[in-house]
C-alpha cells in the first residue's frame, strides 16, 4: 500500500465497516443493475431484468463490499506491521 492508500484508507476506515460495505455493496448493485438493464433493453426491449434481479444485485454488491473491506484491511494490516519492522521494533 502506498502512503496515499494508506490516509484514503484510514479515512475511510473510521467511518466504519458496515457503512463502508454498505456503501460500496450499493455502488456494486447499482452499477451491475444499470449496466444489465441497459443491455436487457438494448437487445431484448424488455426491462423485465430489473424485477427479478434487484434484489439479488444488493446482496452480491453486500458480498463484494465485505470481500473488499477484508482485502483492504489485511493490505493496511500488513503495512503497519512492515513499518514496525522499519522501526525495529519487537512484534
Amino acid at each position: 500500500m502506498s502512503e496515499k492508500q494508506v490516509l484514503r484508507w484510514k479515512k475511510q476506515r473510521s467511518q466504519g465497516k458496515w457503512r463502508w460495505v454498505l456503501k460500496e455493496g450499493l455502488r456494486f448493485g447499482i452499477i451491475t443493475f444499470v449496466f444489465n438493464y441497459i443491455v436487457a433493453w438494448f437487445f431484448s426491449n424488455t426491462s423485465e431484468f430489473s424485477v427479478y434481479w434487484f434484489p439479488f444485485l444488493l446482496l452480491g454488491g453486500a458480498f463484494v463490499g465485505l470481500i473488499g473491506w477484508w482485502e483492504n484491511e489485511g493490505k493496511y494490516q500488513n503495512y503497519l506491521l512492515d513499518k514496525k519492522i522499519e522501526r525495529g521494533l519487537r512484534l
